[in-house]
């Protein structure tokens, strides 16, 4: 039986389009961002500050108030589509950039042996791309994968997304990570594949989408860059929710005050900040160099305030190489649960 959830967006993917849908489940997500904390759990009462871009958020506030943590979002990136990712991905799924009646030319979809999805954001504006068009992948031929990583899968089920081809083949690997991805997928015998990922703005490109594609070149697969959507620095001002809670907790030890209650059951001040990319460490640190001088000095000495946890071994990778230290790595990272027990597990041997 369906649970309440599942059938809104059910109701909501029936009533309007994929861009519309997307819309409306944002507004839900960010609702959740503000719905009262559950008593009881091994993070109650703590406060988790969290970078993660809109697209993420209500997921991961879910999680944290699941165990009973007090979610603080923090953004450090923003994910979107713009004109000019709209054009690249007709011109790779249409070919030559126009949505002609013949959708199945040798030029589009049909072209590659299957298409490669690293992330939820990419998925997103495949669907819209291809929303409202019946017929993109021609029924006959050899099979089409269609891969993506840890619960991104259920999103490819949740908009069924090209599921009615016989031809579509899902492919989830074990462990969620570009990596994993490369290794199961197996060799790929000279066949195209098409990967969404994102245009990176305002930022250094984090190595794992390079590094994604090369291992597909030495698997055998011609990789096929798609930059299907934007991810962008979401400006200097973005950390100020970490740094405005985080002064309160120092103004009151520093006059010796005990620091204060709200009325959500959480204290004042910071007890976890978690990224979930490299991207999201990078964007902290640059508005942290804005906002107080030296991002990487400034999080070094917060270092006895709040413990640094990380989504994954990638993320982990990827904030080392940028001079963070991290206490926590999330051993699960099919999903952000993973990060949010190894937070509890964390919390609870401190207690």
């Amino acid at each position: 039986m369906l649970s309440v959830r599942e059938q809104l967006h059910l109701r909501l993917q029936s009533f309007c389009g994929v861009a519309q849908y997307k819309y409306r489940r944002r507004l839900l997500r960010l609702r959740a961002c503000h719905e009262p904390d559950r008593p009881g759990s091994s993070l109650e009462g703590r406060v988790v500050a969290f970078t993660t871009p809109q697209q993420y958020a209500g997921r991961f506030a879910a999680a944290l108030r699941k165990e009973g943590g007090s979610p603080l979002w923090c953004p450090t990136i923003i994910t979107e589509t713009g004109a000019d990712t709209r054009w690249e991905l007709e011109s790779k799924l249409f070919g030559k950039g126009d949505r002609s009646e013949d959708l199945c030319c040798s030029q589009g979809l049909d072209s590659y042996g299957g298409i490669a999805f690293t992330s939820r954001a990419g998925i997103y504006a495949f669907a819209e791309a291809i929303a409202g068009q019946s017929s993109i992948l021609r029924e006959d031929g050899e099979p089409f994968l269609v891969a993506a990583l840890g619960r991104d899968a259920e999103l490819l089920e949740e908009l069924d997304l090209l599921r009615a081809n016989s031809r579509v083949r899902y492919f989830v690997p074990s462990v969620a990570s570009p990596q994993a991805l490369v290794d199961e997928l197996g060799e790929g015998k000279g066949r195209r594949l098409l990967c969404p990922v994102p245009l990176v703005v305002d930022l250094e490109e984090p190595p794992v989408v390079p590094n994604f594609l090369r291992g597909l070149e030495k698997a055998g697969w011609v990789p096929v860059r798609l930059n299907a959507y934007i991810t962008r620095w979401a400006g200097k001002e973005c950390a100020q929710p970490l740094l405005q809670r985080a002064q309160r907790q120092s103004t009151c030890e520093k006059n010796s005050t005990k620091l204060q209650e709200r009325s959500d059951g959480a204290r004042d001040g910071v007890d976890a900040l978690v990224f979930t990319s490299t991207a999201e460490v990078e964007g902290l640190i640059k508005s942290l160099d804005a906002l107080v001088g030296s991002g990487i000095e400034y999080l070094k000495r917060s270092r006895r305030e709040f413990v640094v946890a990380v989504h994954g071994p990638v993320t982990a990778e990827g904030g080392a190489r940028l001079g963070i230290e991290v206490d926590i790595v999330g051993e699960k990272f099919q999903s952000f649960g993973g990060v949010v027990d190894s937070l509890a597990r964390h919390f609870a041997v401190r207690t």
